[in-house]
């Protein structure tokens, strides 16, 4: 009699269900193997899908190698999940003129700094005059 080694992918990723496109990539079983024999797991021929939501990524069955004896092998490979970064998510919607997000990207233009230098140079003359004033 005869035995086979079966691939189950699962998801490494709590809350994510594995995509149809790495379902697919779930190697043929391993057919006609004798008590005695060395089974070891198939590689996907992928190890990275990307799609729209992010990217998964195959880390590794749950063994190197199963020793067939009396039943068939059983490899789990693990793939995990990594969203993309937000700015890839396909919102290409432009943020209102006069938001805070345009606001912050304005050039600096030296105003702030040359208004609080007036200040101080007001502070010093008023300083100064008083000083003066005290003198008399």
């Amino acid at each position: 009699m005869t035995h086979k080694a079966v691939h189950e992918f699962v998801s490494g990723t709590p809350g994510k269900e594995l995509p149809q496109e790495v379902k697919t990539l779930l190697p043929a079983d391993q057919t006609n193997l004798k008590d005695g024999s060395q089974a070891t797991p198939t590689q996907p021929s992928q190890t990275e899908v990307k799609t729209a939501e992010g990217t998964w990524s195959f880390k590794s069955y749950d063994k190197a190698s199963e020793t067939i004896n009396g039943a068939d092998a059983h490899f789990v490979g693990t793939w995990e999940f990594t969203p993309a970064p937000i700015n890839n998510s396909g919102n290409t919607s432009q943020p209102e003129e006069g938001s805070s997000q345009t606001k912050t990207l304005l050039p600096n233009t030296g105003s702030a700094v040359s208004g609080l230098l007036s200040i101080i140079g007001l502070a010093f003359a008023s300083l100064a005059a008083f000083v003066l004033r005290k003198k008399d």
